[in-house]
């Protein structure tokens, strides 16, 4: 598998609340192929049998083919080739899959993207009719839709949601695979992002 991303450390920690491993668990947060798989492994070892019933629900939802292409990749570790061969899934000889997106859509939308910033009300404007600060929005949010709009969310919403307190957020933005390296050069400058981020 390439290289450990902060939201999949986080996981491996155990330093996620309940309720985001169950929404882990139904293939919900990750944006990456690699981390989405690398959660779901792990959480069929959670210590609650819910998360762990639900994520083995999960991975068996996931096309074969779509598991046998990924697994065929250079960059899969022979630990997640492994676990998917102890089930009889093995990498396919000949991988069509390149593109890093989940195996897995829990959000079946087309345009899940577009569509969960606008119910969010994350739209790029500073501020809209309701005279309501984008800040202000994301300050509104529960921890699900704060997960969602830091892998989501417009550079904007980013860069509000990287000085998060809760540092599963901050792992989340850094995580998404719309984050440039020109804004992780202005998150490491900020003086209100946390050391660990």
């Amino acid at each position: 598998m390439s290289a450990p991303t902060p939201l999949l450390d986080l996981f491996r920690r155990g330093e996620v609340a309940r309720d985001v491993r169950l929404l882990a668990a139904q293939g919900v947060l990750a944006p990456r192929a690699h981390e989405q798989l690398g959660i779901l492994i792990l959480l069929t070892d959670d210590r609650d049998p819910e998360i762990r019933s639900t994520a083995q629900q999960t991975l068996d939802t996931i096309p074969v083919e779509a598991l046998r292409a990924f697994l065929g990749r250079s960059d899969v570790s022979i630990g997640v080739r492994e676990f998917f061969g102890d089930r009889g899934i093995f990498p396919a000889e000949l991988p069509t899959l390149t593109a890093d997106d989940p195996l897995l859509d829990a959000d079946a939308d087309a345009d899940a993207d577009a569509a969960d910033a606008e119910a969010l009300g994350l739209e790029a404007e500073a501020q809209d009719d309701s005279g309501e600060t984008l800040l202000q929005k994301v300050q509104k949010m529960n921890i699900t839709e704060r997960l969602k709009a830091a892998m989501r969310g417009s550079r904007e919403v980013r860069a509000i949601l990287i000085r998060d307190p809760n540092k599963m957020i901050g792992a989340a933005v850094l995580s998404s695979p719309k984050v440039s390296e020109s804004e992780i050069e202005t998150f490491s400058k900020m003086a209100t992002v946390s050391e660990e981020i």
